[in-house]
């Protein structure tokens, strides 16, 4: 395994010089030395390497590739033709493909000449007004999630030309395989020419990612920062109880990803975690165990000020770390948040998880509008949502479709069912099953429609039912790890938290 330099110089200690376009850019983004992962990556690229990173979120990988790619097809000798692609990057959320696209746009606005962008991350579009873009567009490098670029390669009569493809680099390693698309990366891989470079860049190395190494990469050098933790050390994470104990924490394997956005290329940044009392507590043991650590922080009133609500004594029956704190703002709190939710369409609807929760309360903390029970719980309060309509996607590309699809009178919305009463024990027995079977057809039919209209590469960011089971099995690889049972090297080894100590 190579060691990523700890100090790393500025760009023109590459033994490689950069295009003094690239160097021009660079400065003008403020960028006038290299992190350690670019450092290492760049030259290994450049000399025609296969790399495995192993970078937190914000250490600045992103640019760790798209500098040499841009290089490298820069630099030939016999410019991409026709349909001919050159590199490609692949990206488990359409979030971050749109950020990579918008960084690769930065580098090539002086060589569009020569060189073009394509994002491709479905949703939005068909495969067909993909292809007819990709045709119009001639893009050298691409850019997308899985499921579309798979399409693209496999399903459009070997449009995409990949006989001069030099690059390809799989972003987010760690979450493309927990979100379920090793197979759509393998059909990917076996479209590509065996002579090319590969990049893997993850935040963690599982067995998982090794596996993926042996089948895609050709000698990898594994580069590895050495840092012993695998968030940014420029990020403060926090613990908190602010004015509301009903949130639920990120599950455990995207949890170094969302926290680690907040301080990305060596900025400073925060992140906060809202945990519920209880059980949820030992998340911050587990996190620390993960190489992530965690800071609590004091509950926060509604006036500014702050209480130390740790339970220093634990004297407590219910075995956990904090005290209950009563705040009779906790409404006016959520009132905010309904305010900036209704902002945006797309934020209206959750999927939580029921075992073990207060529903009306979890709802309600994540001030949801409208519930989607069969039977909402007395502690939730609806909002009146009659002019569901009237409200947008944040997205501008959804929100045209919605309303193209709005005057072309299709159902693009569930027609509701018009309730007299609020939701409460007052409703008659009758009207509660009218209403559930209402739903019940409401719901089927909006599942039908979306399989319809939605590709196959959006799939969950997260999924939420094998966290929580990864979760209970951590707790008690951890119980016996405090006990003596077993090592630590083996709490690791179980964890998938060893690095790559066994490839």
């Amino acid at each position: 395994m190579d060691a990523v330099p700890n100090q790393a110089g500025t760009w023109a200690t590459l033994q490689t010089p950069l295009s003094p376009e690239i160097l021009d850019q660079l400065a003008l983004m403020g960028f006038d030395s290299m992190t350690p992962v670019q450092a290492g990556a760049i030259p290994l690229f450049m000399k025609n390497k296969d790399v495995v990173v192993e970078a937190v979120t914000g250490s600045g990988k992103t640019l760790a590739f798209v500098i040499p790619i841009i290089e490298k097809l820069l630099r030939r000798e016999d410019p991409l033709k026709g349909h001919e692609i050159g590199a490609m990057v692949i990206t488990p959320t359409r979030e971050l493909a749109q950020q990579i696209n918008t960084v690769f746009q930065q580098f090539i606005q002086d060589h569009s000449d020569r060189l073009s962008v394509g994002l491709f991350i479905g949703g939005s579009t068909t495969l067909q007004q993909d292809m007819v873009r990709f045709k119009e567009t001639c893009p050298r490098i691409i850019v997308g999630t899985p499921g579309r670029l798979e399409e693209l390669l496999t399903r459009s009569n070997k449009l995409v030309n990949t006989k001069e493809f030099e690059v390809l680099v799989m972003d987010e390693a760690d979450r493309l395989l927990d979100m379920g698309f090793a197979q759509q990366l393998s059909s990917i891989i076996a479209q590509l020419p065996k002579q090319r470079r590969t990049g893997l860049f993850s935040a963690t190395m599982t067995d998982a990612i090794s596996n993926l190494v042996k089948a895609g990469l050709r000698n990898p050098h594994l580069l590895n920062k050495g840092h012993s933790q695998r968030t940014p050390a420029t990020l403060t994470i926090r613990l908190c109880g602010m004015r509301t104990s009903t949130e639920m924490a990120p599950g455990p394997k995207a949890f170094a990803h969302r926290c680690g956005r907040a301080a990305r290329a060596g900025r400073r940044g925060k992140a906060t975690v809202l945990l519920v009392r209880g059980r949820e507590e030992t998340y911050v043991d587990f996190q620390r165990l993960r190489k992530v650590p965690l800071q609590r922080s004091p509950y926060r009133l509604a006036n500014g000020e702050t209480f130390d609500n740790a339970n220093i004594t634990d004297d407590t029956d219910d075995n956990t770390t904090s005290v209950r704190v009563e705040d009779p703002h906790v409404q006016d709190l959520i009132d905010e948040w309904r305010a900036v939710i209704k902002t945006d369409r797309d934020l209206t609807n959750y999927i939580f998880r029921s075992k073990d929760l207060d529903i009306g309360d979890a709802g309600m903390g994540y001030a949801l509008l409208r519930p989607e029970l069969k039977d909402a719980p007395d502690s939730f309060e609806p909002m009146e949502m009659d002019a569901m309509d009237a409200y947008a996607y944040a997205d501008k590309n959804r929100e045209a479709k919605r309303l193209r699809e709005k005057e072309k009178g299709k159902k693009f919305e569930p027609k509701k069912h018009k309730k007299t009463v609020a939701w409460s024990n007052k409703i008659e027995a009758k009207e509660r099953k009218v209403e559930r079977k209402i739903k019940k057809d409401r719901k089927k039919d909006f599942l039908k429609r979306q399989h319809d209209d939605v590709s196959k590469d959006q799939q969950q960011d997260d999924d939420d039912g094998d966290d929580w089971d990864d979760l209970a099995q951590e707790e008690r690889l951890a119980k016996k790890l405090r006990k003596g049972k077993i090592s630590k090297t083996q709490f690791d080894s179980m964890t998938g938290a060893s690095g790559f100590d066994d490839l």
